[in-house]
């Protein structure tokens, strides 16, 4: 084990992206991801061709957000080992898998996902997957072309009374209510209590 893996800041104008890299990142995230976090790792780079073997499209990143210099590592590789290390590097990435509910619970604790690489859709259909549910279900249903019900329909819901129309038509409530010269006394005036009621409010 080598334990003389030492960061520097190296300008970014001496770096050379690996010419053979297979990965196509997503380069507008990991910008995100800078301008929010900052550098939290350095890049892995070959002293001897100043290529860089690992992050690649965070150089790229860095270089349209316009920095100067970035934080990178330095090993000295033939060109076999660098090849072993590009590809090591994507595939121990490919090869990682998260657990839903711990994940789900992470990106729920912050306020706001931006520079994480998520964003609300992703957490919304976490949730989702793991409740059950799909995402939109708690979206009300589309109104219908043709309604069933009109206004002054009056529906007895067990104890309840459920009228269709406007709060603002004294009509609406003649047809909730009935005449209100024969309803019972306990609608007259909510702020006395009758018979049917408990004792005064208190003040």
């Amino acid at each position: 084990m080598r334990a003389d893996l030492q960061t520097q800041m190296v300008p970014i104008h001496r770096l050379r992206p690996y010419a053979g890299n297979p990965r196509r990142g997503d380069v507008d995230a990991i910008k995100e991801s800078l301008e929010r976090n900052g550098q939290y790792r350095p890049i892995v780079v070959n002293c001897r061709t100043m290529e860089v073997l690992a992050g690649n499209h965070t150089l790229e990143a860095a270089r349209q957000l316009g920095w100067e210099g970035i934080a990178a590592t330095f090993v000295d590789a033939d060109e076999e080992r660098a090849k072993r290390i590009v590809l090591a590097d994507n595939r121990t990435s490919d090869l990682a898998d998260n657990d839903p509910e711990a994940l789900a619970e992470l990106l729920a604790e912050l306020p706001e996902l931006s520079g994480t690489g998520y964003d609300e859709d992703d957490l919304d259909a976490l949730l989702a997957e793991l409740g059950g549910a799909q995402p939109g279900d708690d979206e009300p249903p589309p109104l219908p072309q043709a309604p069933k019900t009109k206004p002054g329909d009056v529906y007895q819901l067990g104890g309840h009374r459920l009228v269709r129309g406007d709060a603002r038509d004294p009509s609406t409530y003649r047809a909730l209510l009935g005449d209100p010269c024969h309803r019972s006394p306990r609608f007259r005036d909510p702020r006395w209590p009758t018979a049917e009621t408990s004792s005064p409010p208190t003040r």
